[in-house]
């Protein structure tokens, strides 16, 4: 009986709370100077992982999207540069009023920013990987 009202109760979770998208765009390279600070080259590359979902290597040609991300519960962004810690950080959709979210990288600042999925800003979805097992 509690294993049916555990299924009922994610069933129901899911249709009130929807899926949202997270695209993660290709990285530009900063300027000489903030790069050699930050030890950003231009074949590095960026591992991003939320929750469970498979990693997206993102350089500076290639991006990726997380579809099917669950409203309505807290994530978790891992952001690893060459296999280094780079960045870590939480986000629940209903922050950015929006359930298309886009990981931005800027590079006169040297951080990841997630923002909102605008009419002024297209999201080119790749293909999404799947939840890991």
């Amino acid at each position: 009986m509690k294993l049916v009202i555990i299924i009922f109760s994610l069933i129901l979770c899911s249709c009130i709370f929807g899926d949202g998208t997270v695209c993660v765009e290709p990285f530009t390279l900063p300027e000489p100077t903030m790069a050699n600070k930050l030890n950003i080259e231009a074949d590095g590359v960026f591992k991003i992982m939320i929750d469970a979902f498979e990693p997206i290597e993102v350089t500076t040609t290639k991006g990726g999207s997380f579809q099917k991300v669950t409203q309505g519960y807290w994530h978790t962004v891992d952001i690893r540069y060459n296999d280094r810690p780079f960045a870590y950080t939480k986000f629940y959709f209903d922050e950015y009023k929006s359930k298309h979210l886009r990981l931005v990288y800027f590079p006169e600042y040297g951080y990841w920013q997630l923002l909102p999925v605008g009419h002024k800003h297209q999201c080119k979805l790749h293909k999404s990987p799947g939840k890991s097992q």
